[in-house]
């Protein structure tokens, strides 16, 4: 026999009270659900869907493991261990049936120091349920976690569905503060396709990440976390809880509402279109400007971030914005420990070998991402990608509001893996000058970041002070 969820509550219920079916909190509930069929009206006008969250927007070092389910004792209690073994705090999305069933499972995950959020009450998938169903499955989830373990209960997360907003609006009329969804999720047979060493993860980790692990589907646990916390060690990143990482989550103001979100627009090219193109800065004080080009994970940027820090160094970072878009949060670091974040197009292109309506679509979408990642507009410079360029692409830049172009009198190819840390050092300390304009990337597995403090070094015993694009242009 298949039970309603309401029916499937009541059974919990009698569990929870003893087999007692005499009134008790949740039953009261129940009946107030069931005679109030407007509260699970589909609220298509009425109710905003709530914000699902796969990654966190935030600027700090943080990230959160979670795992769904809750299985046999024997299987939580081994999870417990190895999070005590590697010191790792977590949430624990968990369904009301099993909690219902052995609540004791629950006493012993927060008794460790680990948080306890909703997985619904059975952990249903609900492509085929109505509106009413979806509603109770995840208010009654919550009233019986929150009613077996005393605590409040915050967050929710379902089986994957077909269809998000009547969920998301389930999930705000039941009261949860927000949907949480992941950024990365690890499965059993990723260990044998994948993720065969920590480096294999260490590209999903991220400021803000939330990492998922389904426990009643994955044996595998040990292994993902001997690959996972060494990846995360990598980076200098903090587990934390999904309550933890969303307090450290900063406003996002929507785009039009950012001041500078209207610079960029797709326009006629004038036949007297101008700009200016320049590959050097002022020459009459001894300045460089550091320029570092494209995208990388979290480890390269984060560790070219440290060493910038270290030296007192600010540069500017020319940033692909598929990149941003996709990790918001490490954009705005760059910008809040004081660098210069400009334009790289959206996805790379050589600009000279696209149409102008492709290209200028590239600058307006990399201008809105960087806006909206930063919240606030970028500097309004433009690199071309490869630093290919001519008049007629020059111009159909300059259109878009970007006609300050900006390429560079020192490049070292450093992109080329074959290209040593000692060539990189070489090149930009002979062919420096005043206002040189250095060109270096933030790629992954290249040998920049090996170069770069020696880079610093070398041109600050030469005499020379590092400044911004904006700065050595003045």
């Amino acid at each position: 026999m298949k039970f309603s969820p309401i029916g499937v509550m009541l059974l919990i219920t009698i569990l929870l009270s003893g087999c007692n079916t005499q009134s008790s909190p949740i039953k009261d509930k129940i009946n107030q659900i069931e005679q109030s069929p407007d509260s699970t009206q589909y609220p298509s006008e009425t109710i905003e869907p709530l914000n699902k969250v796969d990654l966190v927007y935030t600027t700090e070092k943080k990230l959160s493991l979670t795992f769904n389910g809750l299985p046999e004792r024997e299987k939580v209690t081994e999870v417990l261990r190895l999070l005590d073994q590697y010191h790792i705090v977590a949430t624990f999305f968990v369904t009301g049936q099993r909690v219902a069933v052995e609540p004791e499972l629950v006493e012993l995950i927060q008794s460790s120091g680990h948080e306890v959020e909703n997985n619904t009450l059975s952990k249903a998938n609900m492509d085929s349920y109505t509106y009413d169903q979806i509603y109770n499955e995840l208010l009654l989830g919550k009233q019986t976690i929150e009613n077996a373990t005393n605590t409040t209960v915050k967050y929710v997360r379902t089986e994957t569905v077909a269809f998000e907003d009547p969920v998301l609006k389930a999930a705000r009329q039941s009261n949860h503060e927000r949907f949480i969804g992941y950024s990365f999720f690890i499965n059993d047979s990723y260990l044998d396709t994948k993720f065969k060493e920590p480096k294999d993860m260490r590209i999903y980790i991220n400021r803000g990440a939330i990492i998922a692990i389904d426990l009643d589907r994955n044996e595998r646990i040990d292994e993902m976390l001997k690959l996972l916390v060494p990846a995360v060690e990598e980076v200098q990143y903090q587990f934390v809880t999904i309550d933890e990482l969303l307090k450290a989550e900063l406003t996002k103001k929507p785009f039009n509402e950012i001041e500078g979100f209207d610079l960029a627009k797709i326009a006629e090219v004038e036949t007297n279109q101008s700009y200016h193109l320049f590959e050097k800065g002022n020459s009459s004080k001894k300045q460089i400007a550091l320029t570092i080009d494209d995208w990388g994970t979290d480890y390269t940027v984060t560790k070219m971030l440290d060493i910038l820090a270290d030296k007192g160094i600010k540069a500017t970072f020319f940033i692909r914005a598929n990149g941003a878009e996709n990790n918001p949060g490490l954009a705005r670091a760059m910008l809040e420990e004081g660098h210069e974040i400009a334009n790289h197009t959206y996805s790379h292109p050589v600009i000279t070998k696209i149409t102008a309506e492709q290209l200028q679509d590239e600058i307006v979408r990399s201008h809105r991402i960087l806006t909206e990642a930063l919240q606030q507009a970028p500097s309004m410079y433009f690199r071309p990608p490869t630093g290919e360029i001519d008049d007629k692409t020059a111009k159909v830049v300059a259109a878009t509001g970007y006609s300050e172009i900006a390429l560079y009198d020192i490049t070292t190819f450093d992109w080329d893996v074959n290209v040593s840390s000692e060539e990189i050092i070489n090149i930009i300390t002979t062919e420096a000058s005043n206002g040189s304009i250095i060109l270096l990337h933030m790629l992954d597995d290249i040998h920049t970041l090996e170069a770069l403090p020696t880079v610093i070094d070398n041109l600050l015993k030469d005499g020379y002070t590092f400044v911004t694009m904006t700065e050595i242009m003045r």
